[in-house]
């Protein structure tokens, strides 16, 4: 009988792939110890059934980690995009200024700078 090491076992790729996929064709409604035991066997790495059950758990925790990550960014995307609809800005962001835009266009804004000023009158 093999004595565990401490340091945990690493695992390729090959061997993540073959271990995900050996998973899903291996009948759930197994006894577990035997549901394992077929796991590590069909992966044919000397794997053991500790390892493999292991390895699975830490996957579906990185699984389930990234889901819950994903679903807060998307919960605070969603919330941005409501208010900018309600506001027109995203949260936080402060409007510089409420003073409403020329409606001119940039050449009309020009004609209107370079248009000269009447000289005043003189005085009798």
């Amino acid at each position: 009988m093999a004595t565990p090491s401490a340091a945990p076992a690493t695992w390729t790729k090959a061997e993540i792939s073959a271990l995900k996929r050996a998973v899903r064709d291996t009948d759930a409604s197994m006894e577990k110890q035997e549901r394992w035991r077929t796991i590590s066997q069909k992966l044919a790495t000397g794997k053991t059934k500790r390892e493999c059950f292991n390895k699975y758990r830490e996957l579906k925790e990185i699984r389930n980690k990234e889901k819950a990550e994903l679903a807060e960014k998307e919960a605070k995307e969603l919330e941005n995009a409501k208010e900018m609809l309600n506001t027109g800005a995203p949260k936080g962001q402060v409007e510089t200024s409420s003073v409403p835009l020329s409606t001119a266009s940039p050449q009309e804004d020009v004609k209107q700078e370079s248009k000269p000023e009447p000289e005043p009158e003189p005085e009798p």
